[in-house]
């Protein structure tokens, strides 16, 4: 993997995070009526919200970017994650939105932002390298009502996917991002907050 094409992906999940923490101010989450997309248009194709108030207790999509429509097979708008179209709870669609969105679990858990990147089949055949980033909303700054992910992909030959690796690490200021789970396929980073004493 180039150089060139990592610091092109990590740049949308940075510059989320970036926003995120800006638009947070002194607060611990921001809340998504502080979320303006046109202070992030240039990536906003690429965002999605979940909203994590469902009654079932799996997110339904809120909002998804028009370069993610694309791979929606079911209506995402109304469908809930974490439930494949024959019903299994435990499938994720192989979609970039269906790979980005299925970390929610460990942000809920974590408290925390979440980044996630790594490779799968996509149902025309193409092997899609992807990274996403999933970011906690709060409207009391307690419990979380939303969550604001961003996801870029591209596609790769066989011989890039054997060689995956990913590289995200310290993001700036008060955040560092550690590594929770690698395997072959998949890496994922979950956010903490750095304490200096």
């Amino acid at each position: 993997m180039s150089k060139k094409t990592t610091s092109s992906e990590n740049r949308m999940v940075l510059q989320l995070f970036t926003y995120w923490k800006r638009i947070s101010k002194d607060r611990l989450f921001p809340s998504l009526v502080d979320v303006d997309p046109s202070a992030i248009a240039d990536i906003w194709s690429s965002c999605f919200i979940l909203d994590v108030t469902s009654e079932t207790g799996r997110p339904i999509f809120h909002y998804i970017g028009k370069s993610l429509e694309r791979d929606r097979q079911i209506d995402l708008a109304l469908a809930e994650i974490g439930k494949s179209d024959d019903g299994d709870p435990e499938q994720t669609p192989p979609t970039r939105l269906g790979q980005a969105a299925k970390t929610y679990r460990q942000v809920v858990l974590k408290k925390a932002p979440v980044s996630s990147g790594g490779v799968f089949e996509h149902p025309n055949g193409k092997t899609i390298l992807f990274r996403s980033i999933l970011l906690p909303l709060s409207d009391d700054d307690r419990k979380f009502n939303y969550l604001l992910g961003a996801v870029s992909s591209r596609e790769v030959s066989q011989v890039a996917r054997s060689s995956f690796e990913v590289q995200i690490g310290t993001i700036g200021g008060q955040w560092q991002m550690d590594l929770v789970a690698d395997d072959r396929d998949e890496a994922l980073f979950v956010a903490r907050r750095r304490y200096s004493g």
